[in-house]
């Protein structure tokens, strides 16, 4: 693949990518965090060729649960009209299975590994993946956990 594929920093508001020169993209439970959904969604729109594939998993926020907090500036509770005003048609929009549960799971192992994660990470990166946990394991943040696929059109 090395010949067919290129790799590049930047972010989801600003690419770095020509107009239309994607055929597909894709995010795994980052979009949640992203500052600005809409201009991050409608790069996402400009860089895909009419016809282009976006696939996502993301959670949904419930803005009540997280106001204030300041760890998710732009809540979004369902991202289909987000995807719509940027054109997108939604293609598939599911919650995963049992989201909840696997959320609570993950989340308690980190809690309770935090002296592993800080020996392997460094006190950092472990103190700020234990403060994500302490804060979605006390407030449930996340109504919902979704994997999207949608067509620019």
């Amino acid at each position: 693949m090395g010949g067919r594929s290129t790799f590049r920093q930047g972010t989801f508001e600003a690419t770095g990518l020509k107009s239309a020169s994607a055929d597909a993209a894709m995010s795994v439970d980052a979009l949640q965090y992203v500052p600005d959904k809409t201009k991050a969604l409608a790069e996402v729109a400009r860089v895909l060729r009419p016809g282009g594939r976006f696939a996502f998993v993301a959670f949904e926020l419930d803005p009540e649960r997280v106001a204030g907090l300041g760890l998710w500036d732009d809540p979004v509770p369902d991202y289909r009209p987000y995807l719509e005003s940027v054109g997108f048609e939604i293609v598939r929009y599911e919650q995963i299975p049992n989201w909840s549960e696997q959320v609570a799971g993950g989340f308690g192992a980190v809690l309770e590994e935090r002296d592993v994660l800080e020996a392997e990470l460094g006190e950092a990166a472990a103190a700020a993946i234990v403060m994500e946990a302490a804060v979605t394991i006390e407030i449930s943040p996340y109504c919902g956990h979704v994997l999207a696929i949608t067509t620019r059109t």
